[in-house]
């Protein structure tokens, strides 16, 4: 029985297309999670590069195990002796002309403990807004959670947020995150109600990454990281622009939302 609660922490970034100054960003943000007492650190969505057109994460693709990249989050997590949650990088793909949108989780000692690649991939158009992410990435195929001192985490990715089959197919779990780079447009219209849903219907507690603001590309993210409770309240947010929200995971609360409303136990399907 999990009886810790653990300090947990969203950063939140504006990434430009220049690796290098994502990489200083996340570095300053992470640091700062840290010092706050974070065990647990969750980068958003595309945090190291988003680039100037689609094509453009293709040169920054890396190996499973090897790039600076990886390097970078394997180090950063040592260093702190956090989990790090390195929202998404573009991985080589078994597809020519595409990549895969990779998840990596580090632990303490900083050694690679699980990936997953986003499974569903996004597509909007309205009037000029317009994406396409099939025509740059690879689904992936397999569901993903790994076990922390809070119990099991499941892993998922912005668009991911609008299929709750694939959290049923997790399994139980105490957390669920989402690093994301909602657009504006759905970002104000669904994030919220989408995150605080995932979070009741699964009684536990969902933290959320977010790309939030203004890019060198044009693209306007949402932002509003935030950390949701198993009860559907907000406990933590950031509205625009990088910073690092902060929070609790707290297993006798969990329980107790899961004792007092047993829905879980309830399904029939």
């Amino acid at each position: 029985m999990l009886t810790d609660t653990m300090k947990i922490a969203a950063v939140q970034m504006v990434s430009t297309p220049v690796v290098e100054e994502n990489l200083s960003a996340a570095r300053r943000l992470i640091g700062e999670a840290a010092q706050k007492g974070a065990g647990m650190v969750l980068l958003p969505e595309y945090w190291p590069v988003m680039g100037m057109k689609e094509s453009d994460k293709f040169a920054h693709a890396e190996q499973f195990g090897t790039g600076p990249i990886q390097e970078f989050m394997a180090n950063i997590a040592r260093e702190h002796g956090i989990w790090l949650i390195g929202g998404t990088l573009p991985m080589i793909a078994p597809e020519a002309g595409k990549v895969l949108n990779t998840l990596m989780v580090y632990n303490p000692q900083g050694e690679h403990v699980v990936r997953y690649d986003k499974i569903h991939l996004f597509s909007f158009t309205k009037g000029e807004e317009s994406y396409d992410e099939a025509r740059t990435i690879v689904h992936g195929t397999k569901v993903a959670s790994f076990d922390a001192p809070i119990g099991k985490v499941g892993l998922s990715v912005c668009y991911d947020l609008r299929f709750p089959e694939l959290y049923r197919a997790m399994g139980e779990c105490a957390l669920i995150v989402m690093p994301a780079a909602f657009t504006y447009t759905t970002g104000r219209a669904h994030w919220e109600i989408l995150l605080r849903a995932r979070a009741i219907e699964n009684q536990c507690y969902v933290l959320a990454a977010a790309q939030g603001g203004q890019h060198p590309n044009g693209r306007r993210t949402w932002g509003h990281s935030m950390l949701v409770d198993p009860w559907g309240d907000i406990k933590a947010i950031q509205p625009e622009g990088e910073g690092v929200i902060i929070g609790e995971v707290d297993p006798s609360h969990l329980r107790g939302v899961r004792e007092s409303l047993p829905a879980l136990k309830h399904r029939k399907l």
